[in-house]
């Protein structure tokens, strides 16, 4: 799986079948994944978050940057099991927890 993939969670996709091109903020999402892959306290998890937000809201689409928030914000925690989710290069483990 390559590490830093775009978007997650279908929003590339979803751009791509509305407009026929892709997204514009995509970039952003290859700068969000980084510490994503590492994970770490759940403010470094905010933050990414936020300048993910912030990054699309500079490109000029703030009500998409809104709804990445609040979807990586939902879908990005460490407990789940997903490819997408905070500290993904770390083994999955059921009890994960933040670091302190």
């Amino acid at each position: 799986m390559k590490k830093y993939d775009g978007c997650s969670g279908g929003m590339s996709r979803v751009w791509r079948f509305l407009f026929r091109k892709d997204p514009p903020w995509e970039g952003c999402c290859d700068v969000h994944d980084q510490p994503y892959a590492r994970g770490g306290t759940a403010q470094e998890r905010r933050q990414a978050d936020i300048e993910l937000m912030c990054c699309v809201a500079k490109g000029g689409h703030p009500v998409w940057a809104f709804a990445m928030y609040a979807a990586v914000r939902m879908g990005g925690v460490p407990w789940l099991p997903t490819p997408w989710r905070w500290g993904f290069e770390k083994q999955y483990v059921d009890s994960w927890r933040y670091e302190d």
